[in-house]
């Protein structure tokens, strides 16, 4: 009888696992900080919530803030981003394995800064922007987006930075770069 009833629940479990994976799948990240105007999107939806602190982000998903808003997301693998206000950003790509890591975020206009976790395992990391791809490996930089011009300030590791046509200039501490659609970036000063 014992083993009929623990065969039953064990499946009973394996069922409810398959049914709802997000009972165990946490997000791949969280919003951990924030004030003022902060609005959420989940990847297919169409209207925008508030997003409210502890709510996860999953690939796909996006967050914007309004004018007076900012807000923080700190990722699995320990990254955090910092939004400025009128910002919009969607993290398009994660993937997080033992040896392996895979994103990309992709930033409709405002402020960002990345501040990527160190990584023992290879990394393809990018910021991307209507106009400009960094790539990045442990780092900590700022991307200001508008319209069609770019502004990239390195902090801390490097980055390449890359326009339209492929051109990469690399990015590193202390230094920043700009470019506008079309454009090479400039060379880091």
């Amino acid at each position: 009888m014992t083993r009929k009833f623990n065969f039953v629940l064990l499946s009973l479990l394996i069922f409810t696992l398959l049914l709802f994976p997000s009972i165990v799948m946490a997000g791949i990240g969280s919003i951990t900080k924030g004030s003022g105007a902060r609005y959420f999107r989940t990847k297919g939806e169409k209207r925008w919530v508030a997003a409210e602190t502890g709510k996860d982000i999953n690939e796909g998903d996006r967050v914007k803030t309004g004018k007076d808003g900012r807000m923080e997301i700190h990722l699995q693998d320990g990254s955090k981003f910092s939004i400025g206000n009128n910002t919009e950003m969607e993290i398009t790509r994660f993937l997080l394995e033992k040896d392996k890591r895979n994103a990309t975020v992709f930033l409709a206009h405002g402020k960002l800064r990345a501040m990527v976790a160190k990584f023992l395992g290879k990394t393809n990391m990018k910021v991307r922007t209507p106009t400009a791809v960094a790539g990045v490996k442990g780092t900590d930089f700022i991307v200001l987006n508008e319209g069609k011009a770019n502004v990239f300030f390195g902090n801390e590791g490097n980055v390449e930075v890359k326009g339209k046509d492929k051109e990469a200039v690399p990015l590193i501490p202390d230094t920043m770069t700009e470019n506008t659609q079309g454009h090479t970036p400039i060379e880091p000063v």
